[in-house]
């Protein structure tokens, strides 16, 4: 039996090219929605990245026993201004040999606080600033804090310090990170940006912090205070550790080197 199609079955000639016009639409549609949502996740990502979180290696010794080298911290940048005790990310410039570095260390005194330091060992407010986790005070070995004593009056935005070449080294490290210039002239009169000075009003809030391992952490006892326009923010969490120290040359010793009971820990 031979069947022969009707025009009504086959529709008219012009229906398969409106189905495909149609097919474009919703494919451009659905390109356009997936690039949104590509955008979107882009955008949020990099807004956690700038603002809210960033990813930071331990690179040494000086947090043991709270953190060990390898360790891969998460950090919250938003709205943080430090409180004793706790474990903040920051750059500075305190070596000049080294230029900006990004360090992890123990906020130990904020403004208001008094410090004092003695053969290298801290006291707040006249207390001593042990490292957490050490099951005895941490002592600093011989090393080149033998026989220093410092005094430190952690100062707040708005404070007046003032200046006189005999107590200049105690306060040039905060003019300098402020980014002004200091130098004392043929007279003896301290001079910031090349003008006379007795005073000078602190611009922004200042912090002492120190590594755990105080015999291995090169820190506040060194180089003085850190400005809070330094800071990164507060270390969340280890998301990821690696001992660096381990074989890594097989998958097995790829797989031994991470410390799987590290990884979620958070930064206390």
């Amino acid at each position: 039996m031979l069947f022969v199609a009707t025009e009504s079955q086959v529709g008219p000639a012009g229906e398969g090219e409106a189905f495909r016009e149609e097919g474009k639409r919703r494919f451009g549609h659905q390109l356009k929605d997936a690039t949104l949502v590509l955008a979107a996740a882009v955008g949020a990502a990099l807004f956690l990245r700038i603002v809210v979180l960033e990813a930071y290696r331990i690179p040494s010794r000086s947090m043991e026993p709270s953190l060990q080298a390898g360790d891969f911290l998460l950090v919250n940048k938003l709205f943080y201004a430090p409180h004793r005790g706790e474990v903040v990310v920051f750059r500075t410039t305190g070596d000049p040999g080294r230029g900006e570095m990004t360090l992890v260390k123990r906020c130990l005194a904020v403004p208001g606080d008094s410090v004092a330091m003695t053969e290298g060992v801290v006291w707040v407010n006249g207390v001593r600033a042990d490292s957490p986790g050490a099951e005895t005070p941490f002592d600093v070995g011989p090393s080149d804090l033998d026989g220093i004593v410092r005094t430190w009056a952690i100062p707040r935005k708005g404070n007046t310090i003032h200046l006189q070449e005999s107590s200049l080294s105690t306060w040039k490290g905060i003019v300098l990170s402020e980014g002004h210039r200091v130098a004392v002239s043929p007279l003896g009169e301290v001079l910031v940006d090349g003008k006379p000075a007795t005073t000078y009003y602190v611009e922004h809030n200042h912090y002492f912090v120190a590594g755990d391992n105080r015999s291995d952490s090169y820190d506040s006892r060194y180089w003085g205070l850190i400005s809070e326009d330094s800071i990164v923010g507060k270390a969340l969490m280890v998301y990821w550790s690696w001992d660096e120290s381990a074989s890594t040359h097989s998958i097995l010793g790829r797989f031994a080197a991470v410390r799987w009971r590290r990884i979620g820990m958070l930064v206390r």
